[in-house]
């Protein structure tokens, strides 16, 4: 995942949460903020089973 680490998705909360709590429609906006990115590297084996599993994440700010 990536993206503005006090969103959903990328988008303002405030907005996704009007929408889910009203059942009305709502233009979504991007979030800004601090960046985040989350990630995982993985190593596999000749079987296709993990070896190796490593965390990745990144926050920058703007």
């Amino acid at each position: 995942m990536t993206g503005p680490r006090d969103s959903v998705i990328g988008v303002k909360k405030e907005l996704v949460l009007r929408k889910f709590l009203t059942s009305l429609p709502v233009r979504f906006e991007t979030a800004s903020g601090t960046l985040q990115l989350c990630a995982v590297l993985t190593n596999l084996g000749e079987k296709g089973k993990a070896k190796d599993i490593e965390r990745i994440n990144l926050t920058i700010e703007p």
